[in-house]
């Protein structure tokens, strides 16, 4: 049984996920109506490239520096004391920042963009990913105000650009107001951190320490990375899919409806992970197995106490919901997808926590590996399925497959913990 000091670690973790909760639920639901509001002013086909790009670039920046993030929340409290960890982290982002270049010059050829558009590529790359590492850092800290502040800038500057390129006629190719936007959303929040930064570049790092973090960052960082990298490419290949085979305006139309959905469920479970994880991390280090796993067990079932809700509200209301989002233009048969969609955001979601003694024994290599699996899976069921009955149709029935797929990996990976004591985590 939960002792009382157990009991008050559990209500210190939730009030921190209701603090996060805050400054996740207001950004989010101003991030929830940019969809709409593009789908609205622009064309879907432009929402659609411009969806693809973001998600690619966003790959980019997973690969290059989700290492580091993930690094940070792992290890700063077992470094919280040394001003050399978080500056050997930042000396790591500008080396990986030389993977801009490639990632500007792959989307240049590729989606055939436009020579300015694939210079904006490069400084969203480079930005975003300072961007991330800013708020790992924050999240590592347990500053979920600061986070909030932030967030809700960088949401409101994204909407209100394009707001008022289209209001103002102003006479900028869609694409280009569109990346415009998003390029200067993660700019402004910088600024405010910009003495670090500086502080940074006139800091020199000694040689052993840094290859030690380096090392221990990049062991435990990397096969994460692959995680998270090929899970987002996992999440918007049915667009790029349906883009091929289909056209660019069901892509879009598909891809709105995907995204409002998950924005709703990752709003709505971010509180969860940012205060339980680094909770969970910080008990692992101290060796306080037992903690963990309670408070792992209770980050689980507030989840699917979210997602019962997330399911009744788009259960009943969806259709409503949706039609007036997007004033009639995406179609209702695609609408009526929002259901097998959203099982498959949530368990994918859900997967986030099922795979977390993975992370923290450090056997990372299982999570790339499962969801390597689930990828393959999934590129080939949605190519195969969209192009037999040519519709959007399967692309949501194929993410409920693959993320099942992961999920049963994972618990194969990891039979014990889930079947034994408390102690199997030592």
């Amino acid at each position: 049984m939960p002792t009382q000091s157990h009991k008050s670690e559990i209500v210190s973790t939730l009030k921190y996920a209701s603090k996060y909760g805050v400054g996740v639920i207001v950004p989010g639901i101003l991030s929830f109506f940019f969809i709409p509001l593009v789908v609205q002013l622009f064309d879907v086909s432009v929402f659609a490239k411009f969806s693809i790009v973001q998600n690619a670039t966003n790959l980019f920046v997973l690969f290059s520096f989700g290492w580091l993030n993930q690094g940070i929340i792992r290890f700063y409290s077992k470094y919280q004391n040394s001003d050399e960890f978080i500056f050997a982290v930042y000396r790591l982002f500008l080396i990986s920042s030389l993977a801009g270049v490639f990632a500007s010059i792959f989307l240049f050829i590729f989606l055939q963009l436009s020579l300015l558009a694939s210079i904006l590529v490069f400084f969203i790359f480079i930005f975003t990913g300072l961007y991330s590492i800013l708020i790992s850092i924050k999240q590592a800290n347990v500053k979920p105000i600061p986070i909030m502040i932030l967030e809700i800038i960088r949401t409101l500057l994204l909407i209100s650009l394009p707001y008022f390129s289209i209001r103002n006629n102003w006479q900028i190719d869609q694409l280009l107001t569109l990346l415009s936007a998003l390029f200067i959303s993660f700019l402004v929040p910088i600024l405010f951190d910009l003495k670090i930064l500086l502080g940074v570049l006139n800091h020199s790092v000694k040689q052993k320490p840094f290859a030690i973090f380096r090392k221990r960052l990049i062991n435990y960082g990397y096969p994460i990375t692959i995680f998270l990298g090929i899970s987002l490419a996992l999440n918007v290949s049915d667009r790029f899919i349906i883009a091929q085979i289909l056209n660019y305006d069901l892509s879009g139309k598909y891809s709105a409806l995907y995204d409002i959905i998950g924005k709703s469920v990752t709003m709505a479970c971010a509180p969860i992970l940012m205060a339980f994880f680094p909770a969970i991390t910080n008990q692992y280090n101290a060796r306080n197995y037992g903690k963990v796993k309670r408070l792992l067990f209770t980050a689980i079932f507030a989840e699917l106490a979210i997602f019962l809700i997330v399911f009744s509200v788009i259960y009943f209301f969806g259709g409503s919901i949706f039609s007036k989002l997007f004033s009639g233009k995406i179609d209702l048969e695609i609408i009526k997808l929002a259901i097998p969609i959203f099982f498959g955001i949530a368990l994918w979601q859900f997967a986030m926590l099922i795979h977390k003694p993975l992370e923290l024994k450090q056997k990372t290599k299982q999570l790339a590996i499962g969801v390597s699996i689930a990828f393959t899976v999934n590129i080939i069921a949605n190519w195969y399925f969209i192009k037999l009955y040519q519709s959007v149709t399967p692309a949501a029935y194929c993410t409920i497959g693959s993320s099942i797929v992961y999920l049963v990996y994972m618990y194969v990976s990891d039979r014990k913990f889930w079947n034994y004591s408390t102690n199997v985590l030592s």
